[in-house]
């Protein structure tokens, strides 16, 4: 049995473009492979779903696959970056991806990461009178953060709850410039 191979004809103009293109490959590596996906990075900001349900999708389009499916409105998320509509969010176990504008809030939300009951405080003070608990994973609105504690609101029950117990309230560098 022989085996055959197919000879390629290129024009001499196709040829000088292909030659071109491998050496921009060689040379760029990584930063052209970024370029070439069209990623903008930013100062980190937050933001936060808001629906009920949101797909964050491998790349920024509808086209791309989806690679998790929330279903926790409010559920904070970390901007890393973006292309025109699209935002690269990070999410609480640190996985990425890109969600479209449409999906996400400014409203501030942190979401309980500490593993018992934590309280929610009447006041910003490690002995001030506890209001109500949260389990880990549940999501609230904050406001009012100070060193230690934020405000935090979980469908209109407030309390104070200390940041360490948090994933969502760090102060990051592009908060004020979104």
């Amino acid at each position: 049995m022989t085996q055959r191979t197919k000879t390629l004809r290129i024009s001499r103009a196709n040829r000088f473009a292909l030659a071109g293109a491998l050496m921009a490959t060689a040379l760029l590596g990584t930063a052209g492979t970024l370029y070439a996906q069209g990623k903008s990075a930013v100062d980190p900001y937050w933001m936060s779903l808001r629906d009920d349900m949101a797909y964050m999708r491998t790349g920024p389009r509808d086209s791309y696959p989806i690679k998790w499916v929330y279903k926790r409105k409010y559920m904070p998320l970390k901007v890393v970056a973006k292309e025109a509509d699209w935002r690269k969010v990070e999410d609480m176990d640190g996985d990425q991806g890109w969600m479209h504008l449409k999906l996400l809030s400014t409203v501030r939300t942190a979401v309980v990461m500490a593993d018992g009951p934590e309280p929610l405080r009447q006041s910003a003070a490690d002995n001030a009178r506890i209001e109500w608990r949260v389990q880990k994973g549940v999501v609230g609105k904050i406001t009012d953060c100070t060193v230690n504690w934020c405000l935090f609101d979980v469908s209109g029950q407030l309390g104070y709850i200390n940041r360490e117990a948090i994933w969502g309230d760090e102060d990051l560098p592009g908060e004020k410039n979104k």
